[in-house]
């Protein structure tokens, strides 16, 4: 790492709240940018990332894309902060497995609830693929609730960078018709998080 500070790029709302949060546990100087919607396929943005979304985390003059990926790189690269197992710690493939559950699984479930149109052309099936995105979501919730039962954060003894990307989207579950709420252990996760300092930084810095 050079002395240069990163610069992240996000919408309010968005996964990026993930990596603003952590960025935050890492203590650093970091330049967070708003990125408005009708900009994301601006010239400018795309010659940063190709793909027209947020988060993007620039590291060293390097853009680093998908949230899951960010998180693991400044797990990597900041292991003072402790964001997670150690590479070779027996917790370390559990690490994987939430960041990868979380990025691959519940983050795309999702977008068929947000954006159902994507999905089906005639407006009439819009509610259908809603509803099926909601079962996927909820079943998702479940495994995640049943995991925190009898656990405070999501891997080992103590707060990782999982916990991070866990939180925005345990939000987004609020406005659900079966709220984030509804599941105990998830709720009271989301009480944790919110009382994070880095967490209530991030959160004030983009107005949620």
């Amino acid at each position: 790492m050079t002395d240069t500070p990163r610069r992240l790029y996000y919408m309010p709302g968005t996964c990026a709240l993930a990596v603003h949060v952590t960025l935050e546990w890492v203590g650093k100087p970091y330049e967070a940018i708003e990125q408005p919607r009708d900009q994301l396929r601006s010239p400018e943005y795309l010659a940063v990332n190709p793909m027209g979304v947020v988060p993007t985390l620039v590291q060293d003059g390097t853009p680093l894309v998908e949230a899951g990926a960010i998180l693991l790189t400044l797990t990597d690269s900041e292991p003072d902060a402790k964001l997670g197992p150690a590479v070779g710690h027996k917790d370390r493939p559990e690490f994987y497995r939430w960041i990868a559950f979380l990025s691959g699984t519940l983050h795309p479930h999702f977008w068929p609830w947000f954006f159902a149109a994507r999905y089906a052309v005639p407006e009439e099936m819009h509610e259908a693929v809603r509803a099926a995105a909601i079962k996927r979501i909820e079943g998702d919730f479940d495994v995640i609730n049943t995991h925190l039962a009898n656990r405070t954060w999501l891997v080992g003894d103590a707060m990782t960078a999982a916990d991070a990307l866990l939180f925005p989207m345990a939000l987004w579950g609020l406005a659900l018709p079966r709220p984030t709420t509804s599941w105990p252990f998830l709720s009271a996760h989301i009480e944790r998080m919110n009382a994070n300092p880095g967490t209530q930084a991030a959160l004030k810095a983009q107005g949620i």
